[in-house]
């Protein structure tokens, strides 16, 4: 546009844009020494822009850190007990065919696989009484207990 002893008017100042000043480092360069106000004023709405997006950015990730700690195994948390587990399926009336959706990805939610992962926290009849209790049809009880009978906690 202009050599870098060559004055500006302020018209083309004030016509400038972040595009020119992208397209042309040297003459990003000039307008950046010789005319600090014009540069602030081209820049500081994308450096607000992008300090805007960098927070949303950070807050995004936080959530998806949270939501990666409430998947993982941590026992000792009351939300991860199988009382808890137990209480959500029968408040949601979760039972085959249900469709969960976790972070966007939806998964079939199988009563008989739950029980096998949790089948040595409890005994025969405390599994029949919470099978019961979930709404379990008497066929599909009896088929879960009798596959993981082996695996249940011994009185």
């Amino acid at each position: 546009m202009a050599s870098k002893n060559k004055e500006f008017s302020e018209e083309i100042l004030k016509s400038l844009t972040m595009e020119d000043l992208w397209k042309n480092p040297n003459l990003q360069k000039v307008i950046k020494e010789k005319y600090p106000r014009a540069y602030l004023a081209i820049t500081e709405p994308f450096r607000e822009f992008g300090l805007y997006s960098f927070i949303k950015l950070a807050e995004a990730q936080k959530e998806i850190i949270n939501t990666m700690i409430d998947l993982g195994p941590d026992i000792k948390d009351p939300k991860k007990s199988l009382k808890n587990a137990i209480r959500l399926i029968k408040k949601n009336n979760l039972g085959t065919g249900t469709e969960l959706w976790v972070g966007g990805v939806p998964f079939k939610f199988e009563l008989s696989r739950f029980v096998e992962h949790y089948a040595s926290e409890k005994t025969y009849a405390e599994w029949r009484a919470a099978l019961k209790d979930i709404g379990a049809t008497k066929g599909n009880m009896e088929r879960i207990l009798s596959q993981h009978r082996r695996k249940f906690k011994s009185n």
